[in-house]
């Protein structure tokens, strides 16, 4: 099996790795596709975020990061482009981000959320937050943009 490689994250990753199927299908609460939110996410990364990309080959598998809200506190996100390629380097994956969690709190963040979209696959990521140490802080009825319901996750040093 081919060993996954990780490089920091560019918006040609995601563009790259959601090619040919959804580059120009609107991300919800974007107001624009696949492309548009590589490129924010890249504008917010600048800001003093941090972010991975997974690489099997030249193909990239998933990526992840954490984007500054506050002076101390980030939000994580991850995006999975090939499942099949994922889960056969999940260790590998899970490893960096427990890595990059750790270095980030590390150096002064003190808190970290996530939030979990409610869908059929719900269960396995909040598994995979609390696996991270995170906790649940409950469901946030109508966040989403189109009024779905998601589930906000957070790790934090105690005071």
């Amino acid at each position: 099996m081919d060993k996954i490689a990780f490089q920091p994250f560019q918006s040609s990753h995601m563009i790259g790795g959601f090619q040919g199927r959804v580059t120009d299908v609107p991300v919800p609460g974007m107001g624009g596709g696949v492309r548009e939110y590589a490129f924010a996410l890249e504008r917010a990364l600048g800001a003093g975020g941090r972010a991975w990309t997974g690489l099997l080959g030249n193909r990239p598998i998933a990526s992840g990061g954490l984007v500054p809200i506050f002076a101390h506190s980030m939000e994580a996100w991850v995006v999975v482009y090939d499942v099949l390629g994922f889960r056969s380097h999940r260790l590998s994956f899970h490893r960096r981000v427990r890595a990059e969690i750790a270095e980030a709190m590390a150096h002064g963040v003190h808190r970290i959320q996530s939030f979990v979209i409610d869908s059929p696959q719900a269960d396995q990521h909040k598994a995979w937050l609390v696996s991270l140490g995170f906790s649940s802080e409950g469901v946030c009825n109508r966040f989403g943009p189109n009024g779905e319901d998601y589930w906000r996750y957070a790790k934090w040093h105690p005071r």
